[in-house]
């Protein structure tokens, strides 16, 4: 209890629960500030170095005393301390959601209370004593982590650059272009730390930041950014005041929600340091398709070509194109496709079906997987010359479905209980625009 939480922490977490959510607390377990009561009290937990001098563990000029140094998990009485700490938040309070930041700190070298001990080992025995206290129902999130010795004690990750409001920070001039906080570093890490997504823990690829006021990002880099973590499959967390935020802006974050789950592939990972190219391979029973995000990271317009073979897309067949951002139709292709003029640090985000003789849903505009989430059942029937599908979204949902009219078709009528809806034909396609509230069935019949 302080002055920013005067009820205490368990009314916080009552009251977050009662409002429909999970409450989480965001969390530095391992880390002392030398003007904490811990640091006075306990000063053999410090890690020290050969000299016995305490081991920094970092600088922050906005935090009280700047400098923190590390615990060592190592010592028993650090280990009773985590266990009774944890106890408190999670069974007292009642939290079920940890992010625990600047965990690296219990794995810096140093001498330890235990001689014997190995930095990996110090680091699981701190992390673990959290695990067994808080159990296996409480979502642990790693952040600031050595990655692989957290394997089977974090249920998600952070995998990437911590992302901010620039996409690279001043900073750069300081540490280098490589190591410097953006959206720039945080999208690169999220591409080549793909294969981790499911396979290690859930990956975590930072804030996806949309907000217009004290950002210096520009259109194009927030859609690469909402482009990259989407696609990556991964958790989506928002550190934007949501109250604030302009409809179009909004709309960004709930392309991700819910997240489709799987992530994407960086195509060209062996062929450049920075990937263009990330692919999703949506798979549905009704059918398979390919959201394909193309990225220019250079400083410059650029033109690029994407070869289907690299796909994986079959040889010889034809395939239509939709571009999300720009929300148009591109005609069907084969083999490859030159995309023109691709902003600085921008994107085109390409939706790529098979062409098929009968009418198919091309794309969605209202989710990112363009229909990965969203559509819940889909088919056509070939005697009675319909489509049906059915759409699904656990919120108030307004966007675009767009149809392929093949050659022999014409739309004859359309028919929903979605609240609203407008109808449009464009050369080979219908364009339905609908408002719905969580779910809404179509039948398209044709002639």
């Amino acid at each position: 209890m302080n002055s920013k939480f005067p009820r205490g922490m368990k009314w916080l977490a009552e009251r977050i629960k009662e409002a429909g959510f999970k409450p989480g607390i965001w969390l530095a377990p391992f880390i002392v500030s030398p003007s904490s009561s811990l640091y006075h009290q306990h000063p053999d937990w410090v890690l020290k170095d050969k000299r016995g001098k305490k081991v920094l563990a970092g600088i922050n000029p906005l935090w009280r005393g700047i400098r923190y140094f590390a615990l060592d998990c190592s010592h028993p009485g650090v280990i009773d301390y985590l266990k009774e700490t944890f106890k408190t938040i999670v069974k007292d309070w009642g939290f079920e959601f940890l992010k625990l930041d600047f965990i690296f700190a219990a794995a810096l070298a140093g001498e330890h209370y235990e001689k014997q001990i190995t930095r990996a080992q110090a680091y699981r025995r701190g992390l673990k004593a959290i695990r067994e206290v808080v159990g296996d129902e409480t979502f642990i999130l790693g952040c600031g982590a050595p990655l692989l010795p957290s394997l089977g004690l974090v249920d998600g990750m952070r995998i990437s650059q911590d992302v901010d409001f620039s996409w690279r920070s001043w900073l750069k001039f300081l540490v280098g272009e490589r190591y410097v906080m953006g959206a720039g570093n945080s999208t690169h890490n999220t591409m080549t730390r793909y294969f981790m997504h499911r396979n290690f823990f859930l990956n975590d690829p930072d804030c996806l930041l949309v907000r217009e006021d004290n950002s210096r990002l520009t259109e194009d880099e927030i859609k690469s950014l909402t482009a990259v973590i989407g696609l990556s499959g991964g958790m989506v967390l928002s550190s934007d005041n949501l109250t604030t935020l302009s409809k179009i802006r909004a709309n960004y974050l709930s392309l991700l929600l819910p997240p489709y789950g799987s992530s994407a592939v960086p195509i060209d990972l062996f062929e450049r340091e920075i990937p263009r190219i990330f692919s999703l391979k949506v798979e549905r029973d009704f059918s398979t398709w390919d959201v394909v995000g193309v990225f220019n990271w250079q400083e410059k317009e650029e033109d690029l070509e994407v070869d289907f073979s690299l796909l994986g897309l079959a040889k010889g067949k034809s395939y239509h194109l939709f571009e999300l951002w720009q929300e148009e139709y591109q005609g069907v292709f084969k083999e490859r496709v030159k995309l023109e003029k691709i902003p600085p640090h921008g994107n085109k985000l390409l939706v790529i079906k098979e062409a098929h003789p009968y009418p198919q849903i091309l794309a969605t505009t209202l989710h990112l997987s363009s229909g990965g989430v969203e559509i819940k059942e889909s088919y056509y029937s070939k005697t009675l010359s319909q489509l049906y599908f059915k759409l699904g979204l656990n919120r108030k949902a307004k966007g675009k479905v767009i149809i392929s009219i093949p050659e022999g078709f014409k739309v004859q009528r359309v028919y929903s209980n979605a609240y609203s809806q407008k109808t449009k034909v464009e050369e080979d396609i219908l364009i339905i625009e609908v408002r719905f509230d969580k779910e809404a069935e179509f039948r398209v019949d044709f002639e």
